[in-house]
């Protein structure tokens, strides 16, 4: 940030770390995923809209932009089916991998599936 002072940039990194340690404790206190986004969204906002001073708004900056990215990686956690399938991966049922069904080129969190061998039914009608 452009004419930022070495004290303003003090005050985003302890921001920063502020929120972390925050949101580590209350993951190990049980809060959910919701609970945690929810709660750092309303502490930011009053961080942000109480900051008087250079170093209070960068401090702000530095707990929101922390706080926002680790829960946005949390829910990505805990979000089912998005672990990124492999190119080139037999379909996981076995009578379709064994029809040449495998992942298309890229990579995918959800697989698209293309036939490999388009000759490994030929002659049986099937599909």
């Amino acid at each position: 940030m452009q004419g930022t002072t070495a004290g303003q940039r003090a005050a985003e990194a302890l921001g920063a770390e502020t929120a972390d340690e925050i949101i580590r404790e209350h993951l190990n206190a049980g809060m959910t995923t919701g609970q945690l986004a929810q709660w750092h969204y309303h502490h930011a906002t009053w961080l942000a809209s109480d900051a008087r001073t250079p170093a209070g708004q960068a401090f702000a900056r530095g707990y929101t932009a922390a706080a926002d990215g680790l829960a946005a990686e949390l829910r990505e956690m805990e979000e089912p089916g998005l672990v990124p399938v492999p190119p080139d991966t037999p379909h996981p049922a076995p009578a379709m991998a064994a029809k040449g069904w495998r992942t298309c080129g890229h990579e995918h969190a959800t697989p698209c599936y293309v036939r490999r061998n388009p000759d490994a039914d030929r002659g049986t009608g099937a599909e």
